[in-house]
């Protein structure tokens, strides 16, 4: 399960967050290492993709949110 672009966005976007895709990479490389997808898949560290999540949070708009706001 090492996420990947896609899965990311996915997964953002189920969660109603607006996440730029610069943020989507630096989430990859915080919890999959430099290598990010040429990696072993033991460099996959979920505990590394929650605490970036926890980290960021507060920095992320709601999708509902930015659309109210472009109005």
């Amino acid at each position: 399960m090492p996420p990947t672009k896609d899965s990311l966005n996915r997964l953002f976007k189920a969660l109603n967050l607006a996440v730029p895709t610069v943020r989507v990479v630096d989430c990859l490389v915080f919890c999959r290492g430099k290598k990010m997808e040429e990696a072993p898949l033991d460099d996959f560290d979920m505990k590394k993709l929650v605490a970036w999540f926890e980290l960021n949070l507060r920095t992320f708009h709601h999708l509902d949110e930015r659309r109210v706001a472009d109005k």
